[in-house]
């Protein structure tokens, strides 16, 4: 209930979060390694959105270009992915299908930090739903699929 988490914000589903599986074989599909990621949502007091911190190790010699570039490479052509400039707002994907994600690189740790901003209610589990079906109808992958947020 909003009233038990109104004015407070706090990570769950730390070092176990149920997606995190999900989001290592998506990244390792196509990749010469597995990703080891760490996934923290935030639970903010709002009536949708989630903003996601993940951490992921890089191989020894990897730049923040690099990591900029695997990112850029691996979302070029999908729809509801894009890779921001600057780190993400909930608000400018609420109502929408869309993810943004602004990835980072620290040199002296060697991770990627990767924030991600999704509306939890359209990108959720119903949004996959009307996607997969129109993949698997023939249709535009977008087809009844807002792509707008509230805010650009």
């Amino acid at each position: 209930m909003f009233g038990a988490v109104d004015e407070g914000a706090v990570a769950y589903g730390v070092l176990a979060h149920r997606h995190q599986p999900e989001i290592e074989q998506v990244l390792g599909q196509d990749g010469p390694f597995e990703p080891t990621v760490i996934f923290t949502p935030h639970l903010i007091p709002m009536q949708r959105g989630i903003l996601s911190t993940c951490y992921i190790p890089v191989t020894e010699g990897t730049d923040g270009e690099a990591v900029d570039d695997i990112f850029a490479d691996a979302y070029a052509k999908t729809p509801f992915v894009s890779v921001s400039e600057a780190s993400p707002n909930t608000r400018w994907v609420t109502n929408s299908n869309r993810v943004l994600l602004k990835p980072h690189f620290d040199p002296r740790t060697g991770t990627a930090l990767v924030l991600v901003a999704i509306d939890n209610l359209t990108k959720g589990t119903a949004g996959a739903a009307v996607q997969s079906v129109n993949i698997a109808l023939g249709l535009d992958e977008t087809t009844g699929l807002p792509m707008a947020g509230w805010m650009p």
